[in-house]
């Protein structure tokens, strides 16, 4: 008997979108185990104000159970693109926020994000 194969999918089942000026959320409408979020940035202006996004991965219940910023200064300026890889965090919703300081620019601004989970073909 052969393993079940693995392949990885994006998760297209959106019921609710909220954008606010400094952040973006998704409901997945269930549990998933989040294997990876792309954030793309826009490449017609303002891509710097990405640098510093946070991305949070919460439960049904709206609690945070994984969080991560990104450090420019570590991890360099976010031109193109951001790839966080999650070891199957279960997360129901998935909010990026920017917190920028009060004299910056605080608006989200971005192109493009990607929540992918592992998916399992069926036999």
């Amino acid at each position: 008997m052969r393993p079940p194969e693995l392949t990885f999918n994006v998760v297209v089942v959106v019921v609710v979108v909220v954008v606010f000026g400094r952040r973006w959320e998704v409901d997945l409408l269930s549990d998933y185990p989040v294997t990876e979020v792309i954030l793309y940035n826009r490449q017609d202006c303002c891509f710097d104000r990405l640098n510093g996004v946070v991305i949070e991965l919460k439960d049904a219940h709206g609690d945070t159970v994984f969080s991560i910023q990104h450090d420019p200064l570590i991890e360099g300026v976010i031109e193109d693109s951001w790839k966080v890889d999650f070891r199957d965090v279960v997360a129901r919703k998935v909010r990026v926020m920017v917190q920028h300081k009060p004299e910056e620019c605080d608006f989200l601004n971005i192109k493009d994000i990607l929540v992918m989970r592992k998916f399992i073909r069926p036999h």
